[in-house]
């Protein structure tokens, strides 16, 4: 499988964690003089100490997954909120791709991989039929008018979650979990970075009307009951999509428009718990 990369990639052992590594690089860059048009640059590890998630929480990161965080130097701050979709998008794009899966799918899996399998749940998790099976961070490093995304990934490939903590077995999978045996993890890798490029590519060409319908296609919230923290206060409605600026949409009893969400996080999803996930 041949696969064009035009981020520079370093990959790295066992760190403490790569989003770590990955802002030290933003800082120096929004310090620096030169105009933030430098190449987009993306670490790999094979573990990580000390691996987070959204609001701080721990991610559990053992060998056997793939952890990424990745410097995007030329995607403008305003295009930053679109991020965790963009990379949600990418990973779901890497699960579903027939040329790869045919590559490093296992002989005797479980069922094949298709698109009514893989699902995005806003705003950064990745779903396998039903379940976490990849996250997103993003943050930005700012300096007046200069600023660089740096967005984290973690993704379950032949690493159980369940043998770390017994109560994500409800929540959480893997890769190999799912398909019945263990995956070339290079050539998972390989696609990933390549829909990454892929994905940031698009966004920094404009393209994000493109990527947006894309992304509502795979749109699990869509038409459940849901309860959302904002703000330490708990919504419940019912999925109404995807905005065009990004924002969840939840239609609330007696309203008439749906109310749009750019920052919470999902505590359940028809009535079932996903805080474990």
């Amino acid at each position: 499988m041949t696969c064009r990369i035009i981020s520079e990639v370093t990959y790295l052992g066992i760190v403490e964690s790569t989003q770590d590594i990955a802002k030290a690089h933003a800082r120096q860059l929004v310090l620096s003089d030169p105009p933030l048009k430098s190449p987009r640059h993306i670490y790999v590890a094979e573990s990580q100490t000390h691996g987070r998630g959204q609001h701080g929480r721990n991610w559990i990161s053992p060998e056997g997954g793939i952890y990424l965080s990745g410097v995007f130097a030329d995607i403008p701050q305003k295009m930053h909120r679109y991020l965790p979709l963009i990379i949600g998008l990418a990973i779901a794009r890497t699960l579903m791709w027939p040329e790869v899966v045919s590559n490093w799918t296992p002989a005797r899996r479980k069922q094949a991989v298709g698109s009514t399998s893989v699902h995005l749940r806003w705003p950064n998790d990745v779903l396998f039929n039903g379940r976490k099976i990849a996250g997103v961070l993003s943050e930005s490093i700012t300096m007046g008018d200069r600023a660089v995304a740096v967005v984290g990934a973690g993704m379950n490939v032949n690493a159980d979650p369940a043998a770390s903590d017994s109560a994500l077995s409800h929540t959480a999978t893997s890769l190999a979990g799912e398909l019945g045996a263990a995956v070339d993890k290079v050539k998972v890798t390989n696609a990933l970075l390549h829909q990454m490029e892929e994905c940031i590519g698009a966004l920094a060409n404009q393209h994000w009307p493109h990527l947006h319908r894309e992304i509502c296609q795979l749109d699990f919230l869509r038409g459940r009951e849901i309860t959302v923290s904002v703000n330490d206060q708990c919504i419940s409605g019912t999925g109404a999509g995807i905005a065009d600026d990004g924002a969840l949409l939840l239609a609330l009893p007696l309203h008439r428009e749906p109310q749009c969400i750019y920052a919470g996080t999902i505590l359940s999803v028809d009535n079932r718990s996903i805080r474990g996930g």
